[in-house]
């Protein structure tokens, strides 16, 4: 086994392609992997992205110690293993100073690319475009990619599950993990189950699922549902009592894929649409149901992912929302499977109550989603614009023809719809229209006659100050006139 440094000559970024053939291949040939699968891949490509110094050491103290294990790498066949980690040239005296890497080195060849070019500001799209450039690598062998993540901890025995399913048939592997809290957590762990001898951290799944359920992140916790719903979108759990958790999960991290169909790329995160279209079957995928399979978590600090959390309960339109606008097929076949993650044996009746409640939320939610008007004319839409692997099908013409004829006609029948219940609206309109001027030519003569009032009441003010008006003599004051004798008789 050697290590290799490697630095890319360019970076394409998280959603550019390079489309050079694959050496020895034309392009058409390279689409497919092989025209008679074989029973089994040829290698497995674990990817595995890393860079600063906290997230390097979780990765060579615990994370990597975790994939050590017994029933992990070492089961693997090495010969048929490549391990690629990407991190920057600064990050590199760390990594392999660690005694976890050189038992790395001595299990499987390891290669380390440098991403000192790459953009960091966002680490997800940043992991995106390491897994994409990963999987470039892999052009023209039958490859089964492993994608991992720094800060995860695996149940001893999971890759030796991965291997058995692979062998079987499957192209792809999916597991739920859940979050738990970093503080105490981990050096719990490492303190019981870490050994010096090897560098591994051989952790049981129900050992694991026991230490997670006792600490678990806020956002796992936000993600409980009760009465009111949960606190945070895509999974959701239901406790059974303090040693099982039954989880519906839309977005589920896919462990291993090995693509039917080569050169997809991501365009968003690892576990939106790489999966479906990689392996257009849904058969190909096995969903992991059952932690006693193969478990994992993920460890970080309580405060992480503290924006994705909400204050008030989430309620059904929010997910029917969140269905609607980022699930495909897949993820709604996810969601129809129960996984149950425990850490004792199954007692059925204890875990009935958890299955009902489950059970009517996904019946509601996707029925509020397939009843939704506005859910046919979309699917149609995403339909035909996510299947461009088929383009040069006639049978893919047949069928994009006959849905956009399907898409006008329902189209235009909302649009006719639309414009007859506004005829009466318009009717309506036209008769408050001409209410509305009658009304203002009221207002118009009523304004002219106020004025002419005003103009009347303004001569008669002025006409009574006129005869009010009295003279005045040369020493500045009013002249009194003697009043007559008649006057005098009069009065």
């Amino acid at each position: 086994m050697f290590l290799r440094i490697t630095r890319p000559a360019s970076f394409d970024g998280p959603h550019g392609r390079n489309r050079t053939a694959t050496h020895g291949m034309t392009p058409s040939q390279s689409s497919t992997l092989s025209a008679a699968p074989r029973a089994h891949a040829q290698r497995y490509h674990f990817l595995v992205p890393v860079w600063g110094l906290e997230y390097v050491d979780r990765f060579i103290e615990t994370g990597l110690p975790s994939q050590l294990a017994p029933g992990n790498l070492p089961s693997l066949p090495a010969q048929h293993c490549l391990y690629q980690i990407f991190t920057r040239t600064n990050d590199l005296p760390r990594l392999q100073g660690a005694k976890s890497f050189q038992r790395l080195q001595s299990l499987v060849t390891v290669v380390v690319t440098v991403i000192d070019e790459m953009d960091l500001s966002q680490p997800y799209n940043a992991m995106t475009a390491c897994y994409e450039q990963g999987i470039r690598a892999g052009r023209g062998v039958d490859t089964a990619f492993v994608f991992l993540t720094p800060d995860s901890i695996w149940s001893d025995g999971t890759f030796a599950t991965m291997d058995r399913l692979q062998r079987a048939g499957k192209r792809a592997v999916v597991v739920t993990g859940l979050r738990m809290r970093e503080e105490l957590a981990v050096d719990a762990l490492r303190c019981r189950y870490f050994r010096r001898d090897d560098q591994s951290l051989a952790v049981p799944p129900r050992d694991l699922v026991a230490h997670c359920l006792d600490n678990l992140h806020p956002l796992s916790v936000a993600h409980l549902c009760d009465d009111a719903g949960n606190h945070s979108l895509g999974h959701y759990y239901y406790r059974v009592g303090a040693t099982g958790l039954l989880a519906r999960c839309v977005h589920i991290h896919p462990l291993m894929v090995r693509p039917a169909v080569a050169e997809q790329p991501m365009e968003t995160t690892l576990d939106h649409e790489y999966v479906r279209r990689s392996c257009p079957d849904f058969n190909d995928v096995h969903v992991v149901t059952d932690s006693d399979e193969l478990f994992c978590v993920e460890f970080s600090k309580s405060t992480l992912h503290a924006n994705m959390i909400s204050v008030e309960p989430i309620g059904d339109r929010s997910v029917e929302h969140f269905l609607y606008w980022w699930t495909n097929a897949f993820h709604r076949e996810y969601f129809r499977r129960t996984v149950r993650i425990h850490s004792v044996e199954i007692d059925e009746a204890a875990w009935a109550l958890a299955q009902r409640q489950s059970d009517a939320f996904v019946d509601r939610m996707l029925r509020r989603l397939f009843t939704s008007p506005k859910w046919d004319g979309l699917q149609e839409m995403r339909v035909i614009y996510s299947s461009r692997l088929e383009l040069q099908s006639p049978r893919f013409l047949r069928r994009t023809y006959h849905r956009i004829r399907r898409l006008t006609r329902r189209t235009l029948g909302m649009t006719y719809r639309g414009l007859a219940a506004l005829l009466p609206i318009t009717h309506t309109t036209r008769r408050l229209r001409k209410d509305v001027d009658l009304l203002a030519s009221h207002c118009l003569t009523l304004n002219d006659r106020i004025a002419r009032l005003e103009s009347a009441l303004a001569e008669i003010r002025t006409a009574q100050g006129a005869g009010r008006r009295q003279d005045v003599g040369n020493d500045g004051q009013p002249v009194i006139e003697p009043p007559s004798k008649g006057a005098n008789l009069a009065a």
